[in-house]
């Protein structure tokens, strides 16, 4: 059993997969967010949250007194919605709906405050991008029986002409361009570096990081059905500090960094080379096998990787994370991907580029008789270490 496995959380989500095959097919087959086409239009309704990030924010919270963490979930929860949108070929406008279950006797209306201030705030701030987005209203609830601490999640709907959809149909020959996670980002309060985190592998993150004197301290941030041995076991303090390319950064600042969203490189690569491009994914839960679940008889080759950042070198170190793990936890350093065909992947590196993002080839695709991800581990000697991953 993987360390994830034993933190009662999974990568791979299998028995979620199992149970929406009863459900019909989206209107648009092979598409990253599911469609329903209506009266000449292409609708996708798609629901998202920030995981168990909050329960970092949480601690954070706890500990410091400040409200800025919980800002950092309700961005994280907006962006993982928008975003698995955007590679579907929806850039805006949006409508977001906010949904909040929390426990009473741990979540004050402050926090509640905050979190529903910066949802307005963050979609403000995309209208201002050129991506219009609008507070639809939501639901906050005081489950205290059923919820621990508190969950932030998202609805967004957008809906677009059928033919600007983007389906997932990567083909032998593909070249892939990774786009990279870590690194100074745009957001409501200008430029930041952003560690590359994102908004997945938080739970094994947070046990393989911190000290076990959190859980003592707050034992509502660990369900009593965790095994002690994979609770909190790490070495750190959020208040420990580490070098960055950015310069020290704290150990809460690289775990809570808020993720920034794809949309401005998005949008000019749909405008530019949409029937170039045979597939984007949006590498959340899964991380570098996420493209598993749109194979068809192709190996994904990803033989020249971005180093891997710092946050997620200290996640292996402190946990002792074999690799091949971490990178089906993790995005690891890219967290959207670009499948192309080969004749125009300098042009889509050079629009990456001039969006502001940084971004390079990390692989190729081949023919196969089953879908496979190949990884090769970056920062090795001379005989990189690689994993094979299939269905």
């Amino acid at each position: 059993m993987s360390e994830y496995e034993k933190l009662g959380v999974s990568a791979h989500k299998k028995e979620v997969h199992q149970a929406i095959r009863q459900l019909p097919p989206s209107d648009i087959p092979y598409t990253f967010a599911r469609i329903i086409l209506q009266k000449g239009r292409a609708h996708a309704l798609h629901l998202d949250t920030a995981g168990t990030k909050p329960a970092l924010a949480y601690l954070y919270w706890k500990e410091t007194g400040t409200l800025a963490a919980w800002q950092w979930v309700a961005q994280d929860a907006i962006v993982m919605n928008i975003d698995d949108l955007a590679v579907t070929g929806f850039t805006g406008p949006f409508m977001i709906a906010s949904n909040i279950a929390r426990n009473k006797h741990c979540i004050p209306a402050e926090v509640i405050q905050t979190i529903i201030s910066e949802n307005q705030r963050y979609c403000q701030w995309l209208t201002n991008k050129g991506f219009p987005c609008r507070v639809a209203g939501g639901e906050t609830a005081d489950v205290g029986d059923i919820v621990r601490t508190i969950d932030v999640g998202i609805t967004a709907y957008a809906d677009a002409p059928p033919e600007s959809v983007k389906a997932v149909r990567i083909q032998p020959g593909d070249v892939i361009i990774g786009i990279a996670s870590e690194g100074d980002f745009d957001g409501p309060d200008g430029p930041h570096y952003n560690s590359g985190i994102g908004c997945n592998g938080l739970t094994l993150a947070r046990h393989a990081v911190l000290r076990a004197e959190y859980g003592q301290k707050y034992p509502e941030t660990v369900a009593p059905e965790t095994p002690k041995s994979s609770a909190y076991r790490g070495r750190r303090l959020l208040t420990d500090t580490l070098e960055t390319p950015a310069g020290s950064r704290t150990v809460a600042e690289l775990l809570l960094a808020p993720t920034a969203t794809y949309l401005p490189v998005l949008a000019p690569l749909s405008h530019h080379l949409k029937k170039y491009i045979h597939g984007m994914i949006h590498c959340t839960g899964g991380g570098q096998t996420k493209v598993m679940h749109f194979l068809q008889k192709v190996r994904v080759v990803k033989d020249n990787l971005f180093p891997v950042p710092k946050v997620f070198q200290m996640i292996q170190q402190e946990g002792n994370i074999p690799w091949k793990e971490m990178y089906r936890v993790f995005n690891m350093g890219h967290r959207l991907e670009i499948y192309i065909a080969p004749e125009k992947a300098d042009e889509a590196i050079r629009i990456i580029q001039d969006s502001g993002y940084r971004a390079q080839k990390i692989g190729y695709c081949q023919p196969a008789h089953r879908p496979e991800v190949e990884v090769h581990v970056p920062n090795t000697d001379q005989n990189p270490i690689y994993y094979a991953y299939n269905s």
